[in-house]
């Protein structure tokens, strides 16, 4: 995350792609840090996943993670864009 931070601050990166990366890692870390959450979710069964309301936050906030990402990398600035095309591309 300090990476990221760093490339951010470096970068003219949209307040948007901003909230959502550090919201959405803020939210993933304290779900993990609550002893609770984490026990519901290791005890969590495929099949109730889709159900389970911890879970589906959860998955929103990796959405809006991913969503940041892509506003990071191919919004941002053309030299991300060029490098994400080059380097994480396949």
């Amino acid at each position: 995350m300090d990476l990221l931070a760093n490339v951010v601050m470096q970068r003219k990166v949209s307040k948007n792609a901003i909230d959502y990366l550090f919201d959405s890692y803020n939210q993933f870390l304290a779900t993990l840090d609550n002893l609770e959450s984490r026990a519901r979710l290791k005890e969590l069964t495929y099949e109730g996943a889709r159900e389970d309301e911890l879970f589906n936050n959860l998955r929103k906030a990796s959405r809006s993670y991913q969503e940041g990402l892509r506003l990071l990398f191919f919004e941002t600035d053309k030299e991300l864009r060029r490098l994400a095309q080059i380097y994480a591309i396949f």
